[in-house]
């Protein structure tokens, strides 16, 4: 870790990333949820990846 000290911004971002994780990690421990996402998740693509993408689109 850097020495840097981070910026209320770049704290905010971090804790919005990791909500947007925790959320994504709720969806694939779902099976219902995993397949509702599966079905919007473009070809080539991971339901995690989707997850997040939807996450920090709201």
């Amino acid at each position: 870790m850097s020495k840097v000290a981070r910026s209320e911004k770049q704290k905010e971002r971090n804790a919005r990333f990791a909500k947007a994780v925790a959320y994504a990690k709720q969806v694939m421990a779902d099976p219902a949820k995993k397949q509702e996402f599966a079905q919007r998740t473009p070809k080539g693509k991971s339901v995690f990846r989707q997850a997040l993408k939807e996450f920090l689109a709201a």
